[in-house]
């Protein structure tokens, strides 16, 4: 497995097409943190985003613009935890308003999905490239494995 700092320039070095899936009930992030706080304690709206998120939503739009496709599947199995509250309520609304496909698919329990278990988080970049994701048990990303079809 490789860590974050050689795997994020792979995720990042997409073309066309970015997939990723996640399966996970939380993700710890350092940036979402406060955030977070905020939505736990009951915040209307989430506190003021730094200039770096107002870039990554810049990204998406020109990326839409230039007709590259992003989209996600969050897969869930059971209730949603507080952190899917959040990252569903405050999350995907803003990334989605700027042009990432976003869907979910909630189930019961992991043997009703179409998985049949817990699978992996995974990006798909081009058609190309599996990226399979690893995190610990309290959702901080460890990095990944890099797949890569035959041709």
């Amino acid at each position: 497995m490789s860590d974050p700092a050689t795997i994020s320039p792979v995720v990042r070095g997409w073309r066309s097409s970015s997939f990723r899936l996640e399966a996970l009930a939380q993700y710890t992030v350092e940036f979402e943190a406060d955030d977070f706080e905020a939505f736990l304690r009951g915040d209307p709206v989430p506190p003021p985003k730094p200039p770096e998120h107002d870039q990554w939503l810049v990204q998406l739009r020109q990326e839409r613009a230039d007709g590259r496709t992003r989209s996600r599947v969050h897969a869930i199995a059971g209730p949603l935890t507080p952190y899917l509250h959040y990252e569903i309520g405050w999350g995907y609304t803003g990334n989605a308003a700027a042009g990432e496909d976003i869907r979910i698919l909630h189930v019961a329990t992991w043997s009703e999905s179409p998985f049949g278990e817990q699978p992996p988080d995974f990006y798909l970049l081009d058609d190309e490239r599996v990226v399979v994701m690893a995190y610990d048990e309290v959702g901080h990303w460890l990095g990944g494995d890099v797949k890569t079809a035959p041709h």
